[in-house]
């Protein structure tokens, strides 16, 4: 990652070089001094851009070890530092997001005791309850329902953790969210139905549980 970084701040270095020589060819004394300087400020603020993208890329990595290991003692010193529960990464994905797809119920449920906003979307329109019902992980589903997860909430492409379930095969996560009462004619914004994608990815015990709890296609 760093070496992305040093050679694309190289490249916008030349750039700069490059505008800033045609800017000297034309212009003489005080101008050309200016230039110079204005030119330093210039790979400064590069320089700083690149290096803030780097340091951000760390942190996503920093983030996701601390979820990854549970490390419910680092992250409440990250908190008290100034760090935000709800921080997003740089793909949108708060800590909550993340420890949901993981599975990581123990984090889970300390982020959900302090706090964490539990129908935070990411850029997308994703939650952590559609993170979850893809990667099937019932124990996270429960407790984020039971701290009142929204389990009809859409994303942006109109689909709720019960369709991202159906699409990802996940059968024991679907029964749950059913038996949970997810809305089981609910609509994408292509207008598929839970039980259209389920026979269309031939899942067929998916598609002969959804009929059985009434959903059409």
């Amino acid at each position: 990652m760093f070496c992305q970084v040093y050679f694309k701040y190289i490249s916008v270095k030349r750039q700069i070089f490059l505008y800033e020589t045609k800017f000297s060819y034309y212009f003489e004394g005080k101008i050309v001094f200016k230039g110079m300087k204005m030119r330093l400020g210039i790979y400064f603020l590069v320089a700083g851009i690149y290096l803030g993208t780097y340091s951000y890329a760390c942190a996503d990595e920093s983030i996701y070890e601390v979820v990854n290991n549970e490390d419910t003692a680092t992250f409440s010193d990250m908190v008290v530092l100034g760090y935000d529960i709800d921080e997003p990464d740089s793909d949108g994905f708060t800590p909550l997001m993340i420890a949901s797809a993981l599975g990581k119920t123990h984090f889970v449920r300390f982020l959900v005791d302090n706090g964490a906003d539990v129908n935070r979307c990411s850029y997308n329109g994703v939650t952590s309850l559609h993170r979850a019902a893809q990667a099937g992980n019932n124990d996270v589903i429960d407790i984020l329902l039971d701290a009142g997860a929204n389990i009809n909430m859409p994303d942006f492409d109109g689909k709720t953790p019960l369709v991202t379930a159906v699409e990802a095969g996940r059968r024991f996560t679907v029964e749950l969210l059913v038996a949970r009462r997810a809305d089981v004619n609910t609509r994408t914004a292509n207008n598929e139905t839970v039980l259209g994608i389920a026979e269309k990815k031939r899942f067929k015990e998916i598609a002969d549980f959804l009929r059985l709890k009434g959903a059409r296609k």
